[in-house]
C-alpha cells in the first residue's frame, strides 16, 4: 500500500529564503534588441520573439540584413534561410510572416506538377490534399518536429534531386512554400541530415542595393494578455482553476488555498506576457493525499502546458527542463526575475517531509516557454 506523506503547504524560499520579495510587477512588452557578433545583425520586436520561438538558428539562421522598409512598404528582414514581413493589419497570431520563398525559387519548374512516384503508407507518408504532395520519412518528421504549416507552408513538390549553388553536389530536396528541405546523408549527426536551404540568403545576394535601405525599428505583437483562469497540462491529467496569489506576511508567495487548484503569483508576469509567470501547487494535501501537482516530476522537455485567460485565449506552453533544489538554494532571482523571454515557471515541493517546519526539503521547478503562437479568443 502507498503511504501518502503527511500534509504540507507550499513555501517558496525566495532567494534561499534569506532575502525578503520585492514586488517585482508586470513587466513591459518591450525587448531589448539581440546582437550577434559574428556579423553585427541585430533581432528587436516581434521578430525577435519569433525567430526564437521558431527554431532560431537552426530553422531561420543568423540574420544578415537590418530590418527595413521594402517596395510594398512593410518592414522585413532577411535570415540565411527566411525573410520575415510586419503585417500590422493582420490579427496578432498572422502579424509576422514568412516571405513565400520556396515558391517564388521554384517558379514553374516542372517538378511543381510531378507526381509522386511511390505510394504513400501512413505512417511514414503523409498526403496533404491542399496541394496533393506528399511528405515522407526524414522529411515529414522534420516538418512536424520543427513548425509544420506555420513555418514551412505546404509542400509544392515531390521529392526530387537538385545540384546545390553553395557546394555544386547533388542532395534530395523537397520545395515547400516559404523554403527548401535538403537531405544530407553525409552528416554523421542523425540531427543535420536534414537542413533547410539557404534561400535567404540568396535572394538577398541578388539584391545588394537593399543594403543601403535605412534600418527601421520592428514593433512588438499586438497582443493582450488576460488574466489566467484554468492550468491545462494533458500529459499528466492536470486541469485546474488559477486563483491570484500574491506574498504573506513573512514576504514569501501565498499558497493556494484549493488543493486541486494552483496559485499565479499577480505581482509578477502573467502566461503570456514577458517576463517570468510564476504558478505554484500543492502535492499532496492533509486527509487527501496527492493533490494537483502530484506527477509534475514527471513531465519531459517538450511537454505542453496550456494556460487559459479570461480573454478566452489559451497560450501553449513548451517544457524546457525540470530542476530540483533544496529549499536554501533556491534560485529566487531566476525563477521570479526579469527577463525578456516569456516564460511560465511551475513551483512545487519534493523530497523529504520536515515534520517541525510541515514543510518539505526541496522544491521543484519546472520551467517552460510560450511557443510564440499569439493564440486566438474562443468566445
Amino acid at each position: 500500500m502507498r503511504r501518502f506523506l503527511v500534509p504540507a503547504a507550499l513555501v517558496v524560499l525566495l532567494l534561499g529564503g534569506l532575502v525578503p520579495l520585492a514586488p517585482l510587477g508586470p513587466r513591459p512588452l518591450a525587448a531589448a534588441p539581440y546582437c550577434f557578433p559574428q556579423n553585427n545583425r541585430c533581432l528587436d520586436g516581434a521578430f525577435r520573439e519569433f525567430w526564437q520561438a521558431h527554431g532560431g538558428l537552426e530553422i531561420l539562421g543568423l540574420p544578415i540584413s537590418q530590418s527595413f522598409i521594402d517596395e510594398r512598404g512593410l518592414i522585413v528582414q532577411y535570415y540565411e534561410r527566411a525573410i520575415l514581413e510586419w503585417h500590422p493589419e493582420q490579427p496578432a497570431e498572422y502579424q509576422v510572416l514568412l516571405t513565400r520563398l520556396g515558391d517564388t525559387r521554384l517558379g514553374k519548374r516542372p517538378e511543381r506538377t510531378a507526381p509522386a512516384k511511390a505510394p504513400c503508407l501512413p505512417p511514414d507518408c503523409a498526403t496533404l490534399a491542399e496541394t496533393g504532395h506528399t511528405l515522407r520519412g526524414a522529411f515529414l518528421q522534420y516538418w512536424w518536429a520543427n513548425g509544420g504549416l506555420a513555418v514551412f507552408g505546404f509542400p509544392l513538390t515531390e521529392e526530387f534531386v537538385e545540384r546545390n549553388q553553395a557546394d555544386g553536389k547533388e542532395y534530395v530536396v523537397q520545395y515547400f512554400e516559404r523554403n527548401r528541405f535538403e537531405y544530407h546523408p553525409e552528416s554523421a549527426d542523425p540531427r543535420y541530415r536534414v537542413l533547410l536551404g539557404l534561400l535567404g540568403a540568396e535572394t538577398w545576394r541578388t539584391q545588394p542595393t537593399l543594403a543601403t535601405k535605412p534600418a527601421v525599428p520592428v514593433p512588438d505583437y499586438a497582443r493582450v494578455v488576460g488574466l489566467p483562469q484554468r492550468l491545462a497540462i494533458p500529459n499528466i491529467g492536470v486541469d485546474a482553476a488559477v486563483e491570484s496569489v500574491g506574498v504573506d506576511a513573512t514576504n514569501t508567495m501565498e499558497t493556494p488555498r484549493d488543493p486541486f487548484g494552483v496559485g499565479w503569483y499577480r505581482l509578477g508576469a502573467r502566461p503570456g506576457q514577458r517576463g517570468n509567470a510564476v504558478i505554484a501547487g500543492h502535492v499532496d494535501y492533509a486527509g487527501i493525499g496527492p493533490v494537483v501537482f502530484w506527477d509534475v516530476r514527471f513531465l519531459v522537455p517538450g511537454a505542453e502546458i496550456f494556460v487559459t485567460d479570461d480573454a478566452g485565449l489559451r497560450w501553449r506552453f513548451l517544457v524546457s527542463k525540470l530542476e530540483s533544489y533544496p529549499v536554501e538554494q533556491f534560485p529566487g532571482e531566476q525563477v521570479f526575475g526579469g527577463t525578456d523571454e516569456t516564460n511560465l515557471n511551475l513551483i512545487s515541493c519534493v523530497g523529504d517531509f520536515d515534520p517541525i517546519t510541515a514543510s518539505y526539503t526541496q522544491r521543484i521547478v519546472i520551467y517552460s516557454r510560450w511557443d510564440g503562437v499569439v493564440p486566438k479568443a474562443t468566445r
